[in-house]
């Protein structure tokens, strides 16, 4: 028995105008080995500036670290792949994790899962059913993931928590 009509706060589902997302930036930025999340934004990786400074490149086999700067204030962020361009408005429903091709194993298919600290001072990936000893995994989980990309191109990201902190950075050889 439906009890109501649809909520206020879930009218804006967000996505791209017809006709499309605005285009990503077609300049190259510097090589970078870390991408920084800090104040709500992803850096130098972020969507509101790499029209300025470029798209941060990372090299295709060299893994890379995404950093939580936010991890102290105990902010939790999350890297997770979106499909290009991944510039619509943000609503209930966009965006959403859809950058991969859908594929069991897709190597460029990323989740970050939530990087920071929980509330007794334990990394996130430990709050539920974690079980590693206290080490220093423990200190790397509330920091920063690493990840090896293994294919060239540009590949947008957005963080599962702050929907509207996207990203992206380009895979070069």
């Amino acid at each position: 028995m439906v009890t109501h009509g649809m909520v206020e706060e879930s009218s804006h589902t967000g996505g791209c105008p017809p006709g499309g997302c605005p285009a990503l930036p077609n300049k190259d930025g510097r090589l970078v080995t870390d991408i920084h999340s800090a104040g709500f934004t992803y850096g130098e990786a972020d969507l509101g500036l790499i029209g300025q400074t470029g798209l941060p490149l990372l090299k295709k086999g060299q893994p890379a670290r995404f950093w939580n700067e936010d991890a102290a204030a105990r902010i939790w962020h999350t890297y997770t792949r979106c499909k290009l361009p991944c510039t619509g408005a943000t609503g209930v429903d966009y965006p959403t994790a859809n950058g991969g091709s859908g594929r069991f194993g897709d190597p460029m298919d990323f989740d970050s899962g939530e990087i920071g600290w929980g509330l007794p001072f334990e990394p996130s990936k430990q709050q539920i059913g974690g079980n590693d000893p206290y080490d220093e995994k423990w200190v790397q989980d509330a920091a920063y993931w690493t990840f090896t990309p293994k294919q060239t191109g540009t590949y947008t990201f957005w963080c599962r928590i702050h929907p509207s902190m996207r990203g992206a950075v380009k895979v070069v050889k």
